[in-house]
């Protein structure tokens, strides 16, 4: 009876009592790439979140995610000469912009960090957003373009940040200011179908060899656009080094010419 009762009032609360070898559930002490103290990646990770105001947008997926593109942006710097060039198409409070700063000057190079975004949310959604989405209604459309609106805080904090650069406007307005630039990475999250699409016809001819080019929602239910537009782009078959990230996401290392 007892037992009945607690599990009626943890069910109000959303809330439930698993068995650990029985459950299908993750526990932060069991994995060193979860734990804060031991891991730089996560250290730069929560301190990014801390410092953009991002807290209510962190999850698991999300880390996984920004796990795997902490270690490329690292290798794109690595690789990487004084006076390099990456970029972010799709910023919303700087969470990611913030980890690949901090990244930059943890390995001590001279590079220069340009930030794209309207900091107005999303665009409008078209037919190829729509098409397989899990968002199916208007209303539900209009929601989630205003979430993506970030404070007018978010671009100015950003712009005072070490050789970094924001271009507020709708993509790809801005594009033109560093249409004579190279870059070693490339971070695009922007959601939608047209501007992943026109992002990936921009930077991606302007990407160094061994360059690395990342989408954040490649493979993600609620916009289904941004994979149609890197699979339209590129297509079936690729010279260079491509992999998918297990909850979103997707990078491309550019390859070297022989």
């Amino acid at each position: 009876m007892l037992k009945k009762i607690v599990i009626k009032l943890l069910n109000i609360f959303n809330l439930a009592i698993f068995r650990k070898r029985n459950a299908d559930i993750i526990y932060l002490e069991d994995w060193e790439t979860l734990n804060q103290d031991q891991n730089k990646i996560f250290q730069n990770y929560q301190k990014s979140l801390e410092s953009s105001n991002s807290k209510k947008n962190n999850n698991l997926a999300k880390f996984s995610r920004f796990y795997l593109m902490s270690q490329f942006i690292e290798l794109a710097i690595r690789n990487s000469v004084d006076n390099d060039n990456l970029a972010e198409v799709g910023v919303f409070k700087g969470h990611s912009a913030r980890i690949i700063h901090n990244l930059i000057q943890q390995n001590n190079k001279e590079l220069y960090l340009h930030l794209f975004d309207s900091f107005e949310g999303l665009s409008d959604f078209g037919s190829k957003d729509k098409e397989d989405s899990v968002i199916k209604d208007d209303k539900s459309r209009e929601e989630m373009k205003l979430f993506f609106k970030a404070d007018a805080v978010s671009a100015v904090s950003l712009n005072e940040l070490n050789n970094t650069i924001v271009y507020k406007g709708w993509v790809p307005s801005k594009f033109e200011k560093v249409k004579d630039k190279l870059f070693k990475f490339v971070h695009i999250d922007v959601d939608l179908y047209e501007p992943t699409l026109d992002s990936l016809k921009f930077f991606y001819p302007r990407l160094k060899e061994g360059g690395v080019i990342i989408c954040d929602d490649y493979n993600s239910r609620e916009f289904p656009g941004a994979r149609k537009a890197w699979d339209e782009y590129f297509g079936n078959e690729y010279e260079d080094f491509f992999l998918t990230f297990p909850f979103g996401g997707c990078a491309l290392v550019k390859k070297d010419k022989v």
